[in-house]
C-alpha cells in the first residue's frame, strides 16, 4: 500500500519528517503540497504522482482539509481510480498508524484504526 500526503503549504513533509523521527525511514509516502498552484497544476502533480504507483496498488491519499482543494483535487482522482481512498483530518498520530499496520492490516481495518488513531490523538484536558 502506498501514501501520499497531499497538503497546504508544508504541512506533508513536516508530518513525514516527524513520523519517520518516530518510526524510521519511509519509502512508501510521498509527500504534495498545493503551495502556489492552481487547481489544474495540482491535479496534475497528484494525477503524476498516482500513476507512478502501480495500478493494481492501493492509494490512501491523506489531506488535512475536507473540502477545500487538496480535498477537492483527491476527489476527482478518486473517481478515476477505485484504488484510491480519502481521510481528512490528517494528524501524527494517523500517519504513525498507517506506517505501523499498513502491512498487518486489510484495507478496511487499516482505514478504521487509522481515523480512530487521529480521533483518539485529540484531547483536552
Amino acid at each position: 500500500m502506498k501514501c501520499i500526503i497531499l497538503s497546504h503549504g508544508g504541512l506533508s513533509l513536516s508530518l513525514l519528517n516527524t513520523a519517520e523521527k518516530i518510526t524510521g525511514k519511509q519509502e512508501d509516502i510521498i509527500c504534495l503540497s498545493n503551495n502556489n498552484l492552481s487547481n489544474k497544476e495540482l491535479d496534475n502533480l497528484l494525477r503524476k504522482n498516482i500513476n507512478s504507483i502501480d495500478n493494481k496498488e492501493d492509494i490512501l491519499i491523506f489531506v488535512g482539509l475536507k473540502g477545500g482543494s487538496c480535498w477537492n483535487t483527491a476527489i476527482r482522482q478518486m473517481k478515476l481510480n477505485k484504488n484510491i481512498h480519502i481521510i481528512s483530518g490528517v494528524n501524527l498520530p494517523m500517519l504513525i498508524t498507517f506506517i505501523i499496520k499498513k502491512n498487518k492490516l486489510p484495507l478496511n481495518e487499516l482505514i478504521k484504526k487509522i481515523v480512530d488513531s487521529g480521533k483518539s490523538g485529540i484531547v483536552c484536558k
